[in-house]
Parts: C-alpha cells; sequence; structure tokens
C-alpha cells in the first residue's frame, strides 16, 4: 500500500497553497454536528416526505432512500423539496463546527461545496470581514469560476449541488436562485452533470488546472468518480495529485491514488466516538503552519522604462508594515481620511503612532486636494477622495474610488519628487476598513484594486516623464488578499505598469438565455480625445453599449462599484454615467434585457 505520508503532503500541500493551486472541496462531514450527515439528512427528509422512514445505513441503501424521499417531495409541487431541506438544516442555536473554523483561518479564493448550508460563508465574513460570493452552476456562475481561477475577485463558494441561506443567519444570495439548483440523490446527480455541459466543462477546467484537497467529503459518490474518470479519459492525467483527509479505512487508498491521482491522508477516529474528528482538525492547523512558514516571495520590484533613458523608476510591493526609519531622500506616505470643510486628517491609531515617530507635534498643511504634509518632515498624508470644493475648502467626505486612488498617486508622486524626495514609502490608499471616527462606508472596491490603480498611476507618471531624477515607490501591503494574489500571479501589475489600454469585460444577458461574454480592450482615447492617457481615465457606459447596439430601456451594472452608493439601473439613465475601470483587476459592465432576472 502506498500511503501518503504527512510530514511530506504538508509542505507539499503549503506550495501548492502559494502557486493559487490548491481549492478545498468540502462535504457534509465538514458541517457536522451543526448540520446533519448524509445518513441523518435523508431521514430528516424521510420525515418530512411522511414516507415512512427506511433501512438500511450503507452507501446503496442510502441511495435508494434518497431517490424515493426525493420523488416524493418534488411530487408535491414547488418548494416542498426546499422547505423539507431548509428545516433539516436549521439550528438553534448555531455553532460554527470546529472543522470549518479550522479551514475558514486560511485564506481561499476558490472553495467548492456539496453542501447546502451557509457555514463557511458565514464564517468567512466573521475571519475576514469580506463577503464571499456563494456561485451555483448557471452558465453565469459557471463562467464566473472560471474567472475565479484568473483574476482577484472576491473569494468564492462554488456551491455545485445547490444551497440554502441556513442555518446562519446572513444572506448571500438575496434572489434564493440557488434554491433551485438543490440536487439530492444519485439519480438527480447524474442527470445534472450529462444535462448541464457549461457546469461539466467548468468543473473539468477546476479539476485539470487546481490541486483539490477533499475535506469531510466520502469520496464515495459513484457520480462524482465517473465525473473525474470522464475528464481524465478526455484530457489525460493530471500534472499534479489531489488530496483528501479521511478516517483510517474508510477509503481504498490504493485505488484512488493509482486511478483518480488523489492521496488519501488518513486520520484516526475513537472507536467509542465516531463523530471525534479532532485528528483532521489537527491536520487543517498544522497545514495553515505549513503554509505560514513556506517559503514565498514577500517582495515584487518592477522597472518601469523611463523616455529619456537617463532615469530609472522602480514599483515595488512588499508584504511588511510602513518602516519606522527611511533611509537618505526617502519618505513616507500614510492613507487618511478627512472631516468635511475643516481641514481635519483622520488616521487609523497605528498609524497615527506612526506619524507621531516622524512628525511629534507638527500640524499638516494641505498641498492640494490629495495630499497633505507634515511640516518639513518626510511624511505625507494622502486622501484618495473624490474632489469636492466650495468656496475654497476641501470636502473630505467625497466618495472613495478608483479615480481618485490614481489621481491622488499621480499628486503624490509629483509632490515628492519637488521636494526631492526619490524613494516613497506608501500604504494602500482608500482600501482599509472604515477609519477611526470618520462618517465614511468602507470602498467599494477590493484593495487589490487600489493596488492595480496606485501601479497604474506610477506606470503612467514614469512614462509621461515627469521624474526629473531616478524614482522608487514601495507599496507596502499587510492584507494577505492582497499579496496572495501577487504570490498566485492573478495580479499580474507588469499589465497596469506598462499598458495604457482599458481590459473589461462585457456581459449581454437576454431572458431565456445564457449571456454572452465579450473580453474588450480600449484604447484609452478612443472615447474621449480631452482627457489624458491613463488607465485612470472614465469611460462612458452609453459609449460601450453603442458598440453592442444596446438599447435605451435595458439595465446597466459595473462591478467592482465604480462608487459609493452605486446601484444599476436604466442606460437611459447611467448612459452618461463616467466609469473608472480597473480593467485587469476583473471590472465587468453588464447589460441586461428587460424581464430578465438579475443574480
Amino acid at each position: 500500500m502506498v500511503k501518503p505520508d504527512w510530514r511530506w503532503v504538508a509542505p507539499r500541500l503549503a506550495s501548492l497553497y502559494h502557486r493559487g493551486l490548491l481549492v478545498p472541496f468540502i462535504g457534509a462531514g465538514l458541517s457536522r454536528p451543526t448540520c446533519p450527515g448524509w445518513g441523518d439528512f435523508i431521514t430528516h427528509l424521510e420525515t418530512s416526505a411522511a414516507t415512512g422512514v427506511g433501512t438500511g445505513r450503507d452507501t446503496a441503501a442510502l441511495i435508494r432512500r434518497a431517490n424515493k424521499t426525493v420523488l416524493a417531495l418534488r411530487h408535491r409541487g414547488q418548494g416542498a423539496l426546499e422547505k423539507a431541506v431548509h428545516e433539516a438544516l436549521a439550528a438553534s442555536p448555531v455553532r460554527i463546527p470546529e472543522g470549518i473554523e479550522c479551514l475558514a483561518d486560511i485564506w481561499w479564493p476558490l472553495v467548492i461545496t456539496t453542501n447546502y448550508d451557509n457555514l463557511y460563508a458565514s464564517t468567512v465574513v466573521s475571519k475576514w470581514k469580506t463577503r464571499p460570493l456563494v456561485l451555483g452552476r448557471s452558465p453565469m456562475h459557471c463562467f464566473q469560476v472560471g474567472r475565479v481561477l484568473r483574476e482577484p475577485l472576491s473569494p468564492a463558494l462554488w456551491a455545485i449541488q445547490g444551497y440554502l441561506d441556513t442555518p446562519c443567519a446572513e444572506h448571500f444570495d438575496s434572489q434564493n436562485q440557488l434554491a433551485s439548483e438543490l440536487i439530492v440523490g444519485h439519480e438527480e446527480y447524474r442527470r445534472v452533470t450529462h444535462r448541464e455541459p457549461h457546469f461539466r466543462r467548468t468543473f473539468a477546467e477546476v479539476y485539470r488546472n487546481r490541486s483539490l484537497l477533499f475535506v469531510g467529503s466520502g469520496l464515495q459518490e459513484q457520480y462524482f468518480l465517473d465525473l473525474f474518470s470522464e475528464i481524465r479519459e478526455f484530457y489525460g492525467p493530471n500534472g499534479h495529485l489531489h488530496f483528501a483527509f479521511a478516517p483510517e479505512g474508510e477509503l481504498d487508498v490504493d485505488f484512488l491514488l493509482r486511478e483518480f491521482q488523489v492521496a488519501v491522508v488518513e486520520y484516526a477516529v475513537p472507536k467509542d466516538n465516531l463523530a471525534d474528528h479532532s485528528d483532521r482538525q489537527r491536520h487543517l492547523r498544522e497545514l495553515k503552519h505549513a503554509i505560514a512558514v513556506a517559503p514565498t516571495p514577500s517582495r515584487w520590484d518592477y522597472q518601469v522604462p523611463h523616455p529619456t533613458k537617463a532615469r530609472t523608476a522602480c514599483f515595488s510591493v512588499e508584504s511588511t508594515p510602513l518602516p519606522d526609519t527611511l533611509e537618505a531622500h526617502g519618505c513616507l506616505a500614510v492613507s487618511a481620511g478627512g472631516e468635511l470643510g475643516r481641514g481635519r486628517l483622520w488616521l487609523s491609531p497605528p498609524i497615527k503612532q506612526l506619524v507621531e515617530t516622524y512628525a511629534p507635534g507638527v500640524p499638516h498643511r494641505m498641498l492640494g486636494h490629495y495630499v497633505a504634509r507634515y511640516g518639513d518632515h518626510p511624511v505625507f498624508a494622502v486622501v484618495a477622495r473624490e474632489e469636492r470644493s466650495s468656496a475654497g475648502r476641501f470636502d473630505w467626505d467625497g466618495e472613495r474610488t478608483l479615480a481618485a486612488v490614481y489621481w491622488a498617486t499621480r499628486n503624490l508622486l509629483a509632490h515628492a519628487q519637488q521636494m526631492g524626495f526619490t524613494t516613497v514609502h506608501a500604504q494602500l490608499f482608500a482600501s482599509g476598513p472604515e477609519l477611526d471616527g470618520a462618517r465614511d462606508a468602507k470602498p467599494p472596491f477590493r484593495p487589490a484594486h487600489a493596488l492595480a490603480e496606485m501601479a497604474s498611476a506610477f506606470g503612467d507618471f514614469a512614462r509621461a516623464g515627469e521624474s526629473s531624477d531616478d524614482l522608487r515607490m514601495v507599496v507596502h501591503v499587510v492584507d494577505p488578499g492582497v499579496y496572495t494574489e501577487l504570490r498566485r500571479g492573478r495580479l499580474y501589475l507588469p499589465e497596469f505598469l506598462g499598458c495604457e489600454d482599458l481590459r473589461i469585460w462585457v456581459s449581454i444577458e437576454l431572458e431565456g438565455g445564457p449571456p454572452s461574454y465579450h473580453h474588450l480592450h480600449i484604447p484609452a482615447l478612443e472615447f474621449s480625445d480631452s482627457r489624458p492617457l491613463t488607465t485612470g481615465s472614465p469611460v462612458r457606459l452609453r459609449d460601450i453599449a453603442r458598440m453592442f447596439h444596446i438599447p435605451e430601456d435595458w439595465t446597466v451594472d459595473v462591478w467592482p462599484s465604480p462608487q459609493r452608493g452605486w446601484a444599476p439601473g436604466p442606460l437611459q439613465n447611467l448612459g452618461d454615467k463616467e466609469v473608472v475601470f480597473a480593467a485587469v483587476a476583473g471590472s465587468t459592465v453588464r447589460f441586461i434585457a428587460p424581464g430578465t432576472p438579475r443574480d
């Protein structure tokens, strides 16, 4: 028997994780005991269906019981199965299982689940203060899964057998569309894999290009093994292993490794307590430690050519806090908020303390709308907000937008160069949580998008020849959701630093059919000859709509949201809206025909 040894599995998983290749695949075992396991779940459905509780707990018997019960519930009309599943998953009070906690302690861009509950999604919200995308099997959602593999979107939970917003209070499927995708039982599983080719193709892409880590999933469902076999027959064996945690003796370890390239890591379960999976949780905690200590890049340097070729410009990203000492001709730029009309800056407590070490008791003075300096000290504060001014006063309660991040960075670089600084150490601008005491909502874009706009601004500044000396900008990033995107290549900064066009997705959605997608590269000057050549420049939504002959009564939406409070609406109302796209970070314009449901 070839038995994987955890000593070599752990560093291998950590290596796959940092390359962005590791994707957890979670099953009912991870949601226990808050939600019932497969056998108890079928018993709950049988009670709801009043078909009588069947006998037998082996896999074949459970398949027969599930098919009989689901058939009875579906014949009772629309919503009967959904109600029964919802009641089976209900729990009060809700206790997050330890296995879910351990898994969510690690930042995952994509998790696949066969569960119907929202335990994992709710735990991500509490752990990482970000809302994951919950995706299903529709053509649009499968397309989104493909994008998650390549672009720095929000973390995603791919619910491949349907989903209900229960038992936790948070809601991720506001229109309850994924409830219609519920499938229970072997017959329904098999039918879905054969009748939904877009799902099968997307699953094959994930299976072929990622290393799956099965946790709480028994790998005993025949329809899954058939799906794996089909992928292997069409595409050949994978270039990497998949992995699984399983109780000792539950799975045929040799068979899975030989036929499906799944390395099973067995763990002990006490014979007198078969519900005790603490050994699996220990492996998950050890995986988190292995990820933390694995060799990884912590700094990225990019050279940007200067038009005269006599100067050098370097854009760097470091996964470190801002420095407490500076080199000669170096300066510090911190992110700040502000208060309406009073010229008052808001800094988070740690940043305020850092500024005090450089400029103790020194008041700031404004150098323009975006930038302030503390006396003659090498410390700048950057207010990346929309420009609003009246009677000579600046209104820093303007919106956090990607355009403001771009122009704030350009202004900072200009002031720093003018004052003789050649190295600028900066935070991410306008990308943190709500600042202490500020009346401001969290930004409508992800921190990775802010980094992309800062890189765009630096590249344009260098190419425009505005730097009179060698220039280096170092962005210090402490958010793992940002620097992991760099490690995995989902955020490719050279494209921002060197390209002057806008790259966006356009989806066109018609009632009764799958959406069509278009990937556009738009020259920055195509729609307006009055603005500078920058990726931080606006494009009108009506200009894009005109390319696809979109009528004025269609709904238009944009992601990431171009500003706080953004809401989709008719093109005739929003067509002249100027929107800044964080293009490489996955900007999308959706045109939705009247009567088409939105998800």
